[in-house]
């Protein structure tokens, strides 16, 4: 039996650029955007009906155009993947947990929707090598 997505409504993504700065002294340390956007993100994942995921997932994560800037599609996934874990969504947030994570853009709509599911088999590494041209597969053993 397939295991449904969950849909989970969230805030307008931060950029990863945003996550941390650098604090002479202190090193790296999180921002307070970054620090305001997790709390607002755990907030709305505490209103939804969630369930926890066991085992190994993807995450697709639709991300409203609207009032969203500049940002690169690859800097809202970090945040977003991290806040799940913290939230008790996924294990982890490691390989192993999170077997894929992609952003799609969505005109018309603002913050942002995270679906996670079950991780689907990972690919066959014979077949990505052969849609490689011959010269260049070397590179991938």
């Amino acid at each position: 039996m397939s295991v449904p997505p969950l849909y989970l409504a969230l805030p307008a993504p931060i950029s990863t650029n945003a996550l941390f700065a650098n604090v002479p002294g202190k090193g790296r340390v999180k921002t307070k955007a970054y620090t305001n956007w997790v709390s607002a993100a755990l907030n709305c994942i505490g209103l939804q009906r969630h369930r926890t995921f066991s085992g190994p997932v993807q995450i697709v994560l639709y991300v409203g155009e609207e009032r969203a800037g500049v940002k690169d599609s690859d800097n809202t996934l970090k945040p977003v993947i991290d806040t799940l874990k913290k939230a008790g969504v996924i294990h982890d947030d490691s390989r192993d947990w999170v077997r894929s994570a992609q952003a799609i853009w969505v005109p018309g709509m603002a913050g942002m929707v995270a679906s996670i599911s079950p991780a689907t088999a990972s690919p066959d590494a014979a077949l990505i090598v052969a849609l490689v041209p011959k010269g260049m597969r070397e590179v991938l053993r």
